[in-house]
């Protein structure tokens, strides 16, 4: 997860400052967090961590707050991730949800089925497989990076339009 922030009261000033960025799932819980604390500067900075989701997210929540020295908060912005926004494609939720439904339904403990006394006859793969009509980069889902790299980008757009705002006296 990362945050793009520079400095938004104007070009040239540098300040002390701390900032907080958490992920939350919907019910609140912080699934990571991180800060940072020192000198924020007009250049645009950024806070990251790596992180890998224990479990299936169809909600998250990535908020990044900066604060002066003191803990004033300067400025807050919380960006939410739903899956029903990356996805359309009814197939792909209909396999998420096929997916999360088998990580929270607990384990079943039966008996092995006895194996066979007849050897089996293992054929190998047909070289020339039917191409998939799901590329391949919809049918894992869209890598966490990418939602993080979404959010990122929108951080920055909106710290752009309020440093334009306020230049602009609005």
């Amino acid at each position: 997860m990362f945050a793009c922030f520079s400095n938004t009261t104007d070009w040239f000033t540098n300040f002390n400052g701390k900032v907080t960025l958490t992920l939350e799932d919907k019910n609140g819980n912080i699934i990571a967090s991180d800060t940072y604390s020192g000198v924020i500067t007009p250049k645009i900075m950024a806070i990251k961590k790596d992180l890998i989701a224990k479990h299936n997210y169809d909600e998250l929540y990535l908020k990044a707050t900066i604060s002066d020295s003191h803990g004033d908060v300067y400025q807050t912005i919380t960006k939410p991730y739903r899956l029903s926004d990356f996805f359309r494609e009814p197939s792909v939720i209909e396999k998420y949800n096929n997916s999360k439904k088998a990580e929270e339904t607990p384990a079943q403990t039966s008996t092995p089925a006895k194996p066979s006394k007849t050897p089996q006859k293992i054929s190998p793969k047909p070289t020339s497989a039917k191409p998939s009509k799901t590329p391949a980069r919809l049918s894992k889902g869209i890598p966490f990076i990418y939602i993080v790299l979404a959010g990122a980008v929108t951080l920055l757009l909106i710290g752009a339009f309020l440093y334009y705002m306020k230049e602009r006296g609005r």
